[in-house]
């Protein structure tokens, strides 16, 4: 299930949720000594680190909102993705997916079709001859 701002999904034997949003990216940022400017590159360059690192404050963020103990830990995460097999990849893919509606779900219907249509042309070198 995908809502705008969080996901439910299956991970570690439960369904967890996870919020998305200022809270979360706050949290994500400091928790990643990154900042507003870097956090997308620093995603894309180390998603291994990162993807489990984003779904630990993601989580930490929601039972936040939910009023509920926090009864994980980072390393709880990591060891549920690298014990968790076709569920772990499952559900890392849908967190992604979540992730980034949730990035474009603020942007007007124009803007989404060019986020995800994003394409940079290749400039063709010419050369003159003399």
């Amino acid at each position: 299930m995908i809502g705008k701002k969080f996901t439910k999904i299956n991970l570690g034997g439960k369904e967890r949720t996870f919020w998305f949003g200022l809270g979360f990216m706050g949290r994500l940022i400091k928790g990643t000594n990154s900042t507003w400017e870097t956090i997308r590159e620093d995603i894309a360059k180390d998603p291994i680190l990162m993807i489990p690192e984003m779904m630990y404050h993601s989580m930490y963020y929601a039972y936040e909102r939910e009023g509920k103990e926090i009864d994980f830990t980072k390393f709880d995460i990591i060891d549920w993705i690298d014990q968790g097999g076709v569920e772990a990849a499952k559900a890392i893919e849908l967190f992604s997916l979540a992730y980034r509606e949730s990035e474009e779900s603020g942007l007007p219907v124009e803007d989404k079709k060019k986020a995800r249509n994003k394409v940079r042309p290749v400039k063709k070198e010419t050369s003159k001859a003399k």
